[in-house]
């Protein structure tokens, strides 16, 4: 009955291993899918020539559209990226987004991720130290806020109640900032 937790721990963690190497070669596959997607439609090529190739990849239709969506995007962003380090204004660069058809809050999110990577490039040190700092003060934050938890739950370190959640979200989302600024960083 000793070993019990070291048992369950190990078959979290293996669970939690299996599910991480799926997610990530699910991500794979996606990114490698919208790169095709992206190149055909820089060749000119039109939507409807580019599903079947993404069907025959074995997606569905729906799931086809979702990968020509993201490439779509994808190279709206790139677009507006290239607006951006010639000079011109986020308002520009909004303007000609509508002026092209797009509704306003779609132009405002690849806008928002044209601003961001925009960022990342004219400051590579900061965004790297960033994207470095802030994900281990967010584990900071989650290892802290598992021990308020802890100490709450056997009253040997009582604070106000869900401290440790509290705490424990907040290093949740600095991580998830943190790490979403490293790989904008590192794509760059």
């Amino acid at each position: 009955m000793d070993a019990l937790p070291f048992i369950l721990g190990g078959v979290g963690f293996l669970i939690l291993t299996v599910i991480g190497v799926v997610y990530y070669l699910n991500e794979r596959f996606k990114k490698s899918l919208i790169r095709l997607a992206v190149e055909q439609l820089q060749q000119h090529a039109t939507p409807t020539q580019i599903l079947p190739q993404l069907k025959n990849q074995g997606l569905d239709d729906g799931q086809a559209g979702k990968i020509l969506a993201l490439a779509l995007r994808r190279l709206q962003v790139q677009e507006i990226l290239q607006w951006l380090q010639q000079g011109k204004t986020e308002d520009e660069a909004k303007a000609q987004l509508l002026s092209t058809g797009m509704q306003p809050d779609q132009a405002d999110d690849v806008l928002g991720s044209a601003l961001f990577h925009h960022f990342c490039l004219k400051r590579p040190v900061l965004s790297m130290l960033l994207g470095i700092i802030l994900p281990l003060l967010g584990l900071a934050c989650i290892t802290g806020g598992f021990f308020l938890w802890i100490g709450n739950k056997s009253g040997r370190f009582a604070t106000f109640p869900y401290a440790g959640q509290l705490v424990i979200g907040v290093g949740v989302t600095m991580f998830a900032m943190g790490a979403k600024v490293l790989l904008k960083t590192m794509q760059g």
